[in-house]
């Protein structure tokens, strides 16, 4: 279950219950009473003594605050059963009476409920006037208003007379996508490396990532588990091309255990969220774009020590290892399957990076004698400089000298002769002390 992609400011209540148990399919819309800020709301709700929460907030500035994620309750109408059910929002508001709403956090409350909808299939959003008709659900009705469960004015006298309006707006959005085909994104390696960039991740985090999405999918978006197109006797694209158009239903795509897409997600609750996740943008399940913000948003919710790692650190080897060990986390993890990784993002840091061998050309970094750090485990110590000479040993992880540097088959940095003089190593797996 995803939260909207609109939030810019989270903090997370203790004030909840987790995980709600009812499908969500109601929003319930409150007033703050007082102009507050994203900050300040999720404060107050930070406090366990508030005994209080909400989904999300809206300020007075428009910003849409996160407090309680979707897959939890909030405590919020004083009543139970309609927090398990309600995605509830605060909007920022006058402390007064009517209480209203700016027209900024009023429009982008149409864009949030817009989203909500979206992603948890409510087709329509129905308002009734009469109270029995809310807190009863009668004739579709999936808006309630906390006055409907104790003795308050909330959301005010200014929310309360628009809430048909905000209906109305909400549905002739989701009506629109239907007159919509849904959209389809293809990137070419340079552009995702450019875009995950953009996301804040450095060069090594970067590489480390794209060296693992490369090695479970070949950097393709609609990549199935080879061993399931022999035993489904479908191609990529035909298996692709059923999801998109509904043959191969949803309930089927999420349950058939098939690893799928860049990231080649498997887990049942990975791939419903990233089969709501293309619901809710209009895009298709193939598209690079979405399964690329899909994967933002588990690093950013699921997997937030890893994009911290892939964020802060320089180190190749480093980042390479924990998307391996903590995002990816395949059945094999061996030293081989390590190594195999680390290869497949240095050439992709070499080839897109800033500071790849292929933007420096040439090997002056190493101007010798220098130290430098070996990053993989049995590094092969080869009698030439070069791949195809016999290897006369192996070096482990650590810090060794290197006194000269030659060009040589194998080794896009070129290789590096030991201090002990036993032999040469490969410069594509060591970074410079």
């Amino acid at each position: 279950m995803s939260n909207s992609e609109l939030v810019e400011y989270t903090l997370i209540s203790p004030n909840k219950t987790s995980p709600r148990v009812h499908k969500i399919d109601t929003l319930t819309i409150h007033c703050t009473s007082g102009q507050v800020t994203a900050e300040s709301l999720g404060n107050i709700f930070f406090n366990p003594s508030r005994k209080a929460s909400s989904n999300y907030g809206i300020d007075k500035d428009g910003r849409v605050g996160l407090y309680c994620d979707e897959a939890d309750r909030s405590w919020c109408s004083s009543n139970r059963a309609n927090d398990m059910r309600a995605i509830t929002i605060e909007v920022s508001s006058d402390n007064k009476d009517p209480y209203k709403v700016n027209d900024v956090a009023f429009n982008k409350l149409i864009d949030l409920v817009t989203d909500i909808c979206r992603r948890n299939n409510i087709k329509s959003l129905v308002w009734s006037d009469n109270k029995e008709d809310r807190i009863y659900h009668k004739n579709n009705v999936n808006m309630t208003c906390h006055r409907d469960f104790a003795p308050k004015s909330c959301p005010g006298p200014y929310l309360y007379s628009r809430m048909g309006e905000i209906a109305n707006l909400v549905n002739s959005r989701l009506q629109g996508d239907k007159q919509v085909s849904k959209i389809e994104s293809t990137m070419t390696v340079k552009e995702i490396y450019d875009w995950l960039k953009n996301c804040g991740l450095t060069d090594a985090g970067v590489s480390g990532l794209l060296g693992n999405i490369k090695a479970e999918s070949g950097i393709r978006s609609n990549n199935i588990e080879n061993k399931y197109e022999a035993k489904l006797g479908l191609t990529d694209k035909q298996y692709t091309d059923m999801v998109n158009n509904g043959t191969y239903s949803k309930t089927q795509f999420v349950n058939d255990k098939i690893a799928y897409g860049l990231c080649q997600w498997t887990y049942w609750s990975r791939k419903l969220g990233l089969y709501e996740f293309a619901e809710s943008i209009n895009h298709k399940i193939d598209s690079t774009e979405m399964q690329l913000k899909y994967l933002m948003q588990e690093l950013n919710t699921r997997y937030k020590s890893v994009l911290q790692v892939l964020k802060t650190n320089n180190n190749l080897k480093t980042c390479s290892d924990i998307v391996l060990t903590q995002f990816e986390k395949p059945q094999k993890q061996s030293e081989e399957v390590a190594n195999k990784r680390y290869e497949y993002s240095k050439e992709i840091y070499d080839t897109y990076s800033n500071s790849g061998s292929n933007s420096t050309g040439n090997n002056t970094e190493f101007i010798c004698p220098c130290r430098v750090r070996v990053e993989i485990d049995n590094l092969n110590i080869r009698s030439e400089a070069s791949k195809k000479s016999r290897s006369v040993g192996k070096c482990p992880v650590g810090v060794f000298t290197i006194t000269e540097v030659k060009q040589g088959y194998g080794s896009k940095l070129g290789w590096g002769r030991l201090k002990s003089n036993i032999g040469w190593i490969s410069l594509d797996y060591v970074t410079k002390c």
